[in-house]
């Protein structure tokens, strides 16, 4: 009766996490009212941009491809600069419909900082410096 249960359970995830229903169960959610902000930055906070993933792209890092482009570069012109990117946004675990997400994407490999930059700016728009 346990392996039962346990099998419903396992599907069931496997299920939630298909790209559609995820998407669905993330707009349900009110997750994504029509894209999601992700927020990066380093340690130093000279350097911050954001990634606006949208929900009908099926590649999890194309829009994180971007981040990691303009970050080489940013490394590159600022060399005495070693800080780490950091990602300012959390995994929500407890919303099981995105553990793919968790797994497969690479912006969620980079280590997490809670700080948001305060340049921030009022409009949504980041002062980047590359």
């Amino acid at each position: 009766m346990m392996k039962k249960y346990l099998l419903l359970g396992v599907l069931f995830i496997e299920v939630t996490n298909h790209k559609s229903v995820s998407k669905f169960l993330n707009l349900v959610s009110h997750d994504y009212a029509s894209s999601h902000e992700y927020l990066y930055s380093n340690g130093s906070g000279n350097f911050f941009i954001s990634e606006i993933y949208l929900k009908s792209t099926d590649d999890y890092d194309r829009g994180f491809e971007q981040v990691s482009y303009l970050y080489k570069q940013y490394r590159a012109k600022h060399k005495e600069d070693t800080t780490p990117l950091y990602r300012n946004f959390r995994m929500d675990l407890w919303k099981f419909w995105n553990w793919r997400r968790y797994l497969l994407s690479k912006c969620y490999r980079l280590p997490y900082r809670e700080e948001i930059p305060q340049e921030y700016l009022a409009d949504g728009s980041y002062k980047i410096d590359y």
